[in-house]
């Protein structure tokens, strides 16, 4: 299960709409997670390029290009260059991820191909719409397909949390409130409500993503646990016996007290999105906040915290 062999013709691209103002930001938040070179398109080739007609003037498209086995990874230093961004108030809210696409038209259907039933977690699943699987027992099954917004499970930040929540979940009290920050596609917070969340909080400040993560969570029939909207951490009144955050390390450690002010006493946080020579900095500013380090587990170049509150 998972991403098979990749087809040495099939390209895929990913990309996101800014502002022209906002482009060297962008670059530059982009070039700490890759040096692959990147396609901008700006508003003055509109007379050639078809596709940008719908862009607001001064506005710019941005494109990183990869194989299929590639673009969960593309997407996720997308969505995190873009996040941040927003997070900083240089882009506005308006600015968006753009569908994955094929390179040529013709290859639309095809690439799908590439993209396969997956085991996340000891309990989980993820199954692309194109794709039968019957759930064994004990498991559950994720419908979610690669699209928009970042989270199928294919990146190990993704991974990491799906494996926490399992465990957490697992080994709890029953029926845990949770709430997913930075939410993306909603599959952390599909996966917590299919393992027994009994209340789930999905939150992202980026308007596209919170409306693919709705439809996701209705597509896996969990929209009377899970709540998805873009309302401002500050402003959620409720507090959390898990709290995940699958983003920048930089912005966790920013957003620290805001977000185990949501922390029940005795409560669980689970941090992702930290590269591995982050992951002592960002644990440290948690346990300097009250945190008591449980576990860390890393992927790759990837880490993931889990923390508990005092009782």
């Amino acid at each position: 299960m998972g991403i098979q062999q990749i087809d040495e013709e099939i390209w895929l691209k990913v990309g996101v709409e800014i502002p022209e103002a906002a482009e060297e930001p962008f670059l530059g938040a982009l070039g700490e997670w890759t040096s692959r070179g990147v396609e901008v398109l700006t508003d003055g080739t509109r007379p050639v390029v078809p596709a940008l007609e719908s862009m607001p003037p001064c506005w710019i498209r941005l494109s990183l290009y990869g194989r299929p086995n590639e673009i969960e990874e593309l997407q996720y230093v997308m969505y995190e260059a873009l996040s941040l961004l927003k997070s900083l108030f240089i882009a506005p809210d308006t600015s968006r991820m753009l569908p994955v696409e094929a390179v040529e038209p013709g290859w639309r259907d095809r690439w799908k191909s590439f993209f396969h039933v997956t085991q996340v977690s000891p309990r989980l699943v993820i199954r692309p719409s194109w794709e039968q699987y019957t759930a064994k027992s004990g498991e559950y099954v994720i419908d979610l397909d690669p699209g928009t917004a970042f989270g199928t499970g294919g990146h190990a930040t993704t991974r990491l949390c799906l494996v926490a929540l399992d465990a957490l979940i697992a080994k709890g009290a029953p029926e845990p409130r949770v709430l997913d920050f930075g939410t993306g596609s909603g599959v952390l917070a599909i996966a917590a409500a299919k393992l027994g969340a009994s209340v789930v909080v999905a939150l992202d400040n980026d308007d596209e993503a919170v409306g693919v993560a709705t439809e996701n969570v209705a597509q896996n029939n969990v929209a009377r646990i899970v709540s998805v909207a873009n309302t401002p951490l500050e402003q959620i009144s409720q507090q959390f016996d898990i709290i995940v955050a699958n983003i920048l390390g930089a912005v966790l450690v920013k957003l620290r007290d805001v977000i185990l002010s949501k922390l029940v006493g005795g409560g669980t946080v689970v941090l992702s999105g930290i590269l591995q020579e982050e992951a002592q900095q960002v644990a440290a500013a948690y346990v300097a906040g009250g945190m008591q380090m449980v576990s860390r587990r890393d992927e790759g170049e990837w880490s993931a915290l889990e923390l508990r509150a005092p009782e």
